[in-house]
């Protein structure tokens, strides 16, 4: 009886390690195709505006390693940018607003056009760390911090 199950274990284990190392695949470190980034050419274009559909002039577009600045109708267009293919950024800056970022799938031979709307930052006021204070906002919200309550954790013992 005890060889039977001998026999049942010795089954099960060989089963067990042959399914285990069977499905290991081989990584080949080497092969310079399998880390190499695909790159591919695009041309990006697009118009950016405020939060009123107003043209921001003069504001910087970065897509891959080429900038360029939007005109006065806040159009921008780069030609033949090279990008990482299937992940293609486009990054707007402008003093007073935030970044606007779009994502994108850069396909050789198609041009990518896009609307970027900017934010504005609104600085609704300052509050004194170590006095406290409160600030109202524009739609009747009102923030409140007690005196202390906001720590730099880099300077704090």
């Amino acid at each position: 009886m005890a060889s039977k199950k001998q026999n049942i274990f010795l089954l099960l284990a060989s089963v067990l390690l042959f399914v285990c190392f069977s499905c290991q695949k081989e990584i080949n470190y080497n092969d310079d195709q399998t880390h190499a980034l695909k790159v591919t050419s695009s041309t990006v274009s697009g118009f950016v505006t405020n939060k009123n559909a107003v043209p921001v002039m003069g504001a910087s577009v970065s897509i891959g390693s080429s900038t360029t600045t939007t005109d006065q109708f806040g159009f921008f267009e780069v030609s033949d940018v090279l990008l990482v293919k299937n992940t293609g950024v486009v990054v707007v800056t402008y003093s007073g607003y935030f970044n606007g970022i779009k994502t994108f799938i850069a396909e050789e031979n198609k041009e990518a056009f896009f609307r970027i709307r900017l934010i504005a930052k609104i600085n609704s006021g300052n509050i004194a760390a170590a006095s406290g204070g409160s600030i109202t906002m524009n739609n009747g919200m009102v923030v409140s911090l007690p005196g202390g309550a906001v720590v730099n954790a880099s300077t704090s013992v």
